[in-house]
Parts: C-alpha cells; sequence; structure tokens
C-alpha cells in the first residue's frame, strides 16, 4: 500500500512502486531535486517507465498546457526530462518545475 493518497501505485518489472509528483517552485536545478526526494526516509528521484506512468506525469508540475516534453541536459552531465510549452523552440534555462519522487509499498 502506498504511503499517503497523493502517491500512485506503479506494477514495474522489479515489483510494485509508489509514485508522488511534487511542484517545484521556484525552479530547482539537479541537487536541489535529489535532496527534496532524499528529505524523507527511503524515497528516491524516479523517472518514467511506462506509457501509464507517463499518462499519470501528464500536465504536472503545472497543470498549464506545457504538454510536450523537453530531455535537459545540465553542465554538470545530469540529465532530466521535463514540461514545456509545446511550441518552444530553444531552452536555455536550466531549471526543473516539479520532481517524481518513488518509494516501495508498505
Amino acid at each position: 500500500m502506498c504511503p499517503s493518497s497523493g502517491h500512485q501505485m506503479f506494477l514495474r518489472p522489479l515489483g510494485p512502486w509508489c509514485m508522488i509528483f511534487y511542484p517545484n517552485y521556484p525552479c530547482q536545478d539537479y541537487e536541489k531535486i535529489v535532496s527534496i526526494c532524499g528529505a524523507s526516509v527511503n524515497k528516491y528521484l524516479s523517472g518514467i517507465e511506462s506509457p501509464d506512468e507517463f499518462e499519470w506525469v501528464r500536465g504536472k508540475p503545472s497543470g498549464s498546457v506545457a504538454d510536450c516534453l523537453a530531455f535537459r541536459v545540465f553542465s554538470d552531465r545530469s540529465y532530466a526530462i521535463d514540461n514545456i510549452l509545446c511550441t518552444a523552440t530553444n531552452t536555455t534555462d536550466v531549471c526543473m518545475g516539479g520532481e517524481v519522487c518513488g518509494i516501495w509499498p508498505s
């Protein structure tokens, strides 16, 4: 069972995985995102592994029209997937609008 109503359980090849989305205001860099997930016991920065997980995250973090995905690569060689406006042609900012943290169900 997932720890709170905000979590969503997905069945992954290695077993069940609970995910929760945290909006990130103001925009934070990768290290800050890792620390936000790590602030809770046994929570980890998590990615999307299936179409079902992608559909669950759609419209997040802002719930706005920024529903296109951008693959961002940062100067420290870390990377992330973010949502941007579908009309954007170039982005040079280095921030993420939210993070998905994962935890094993209890």
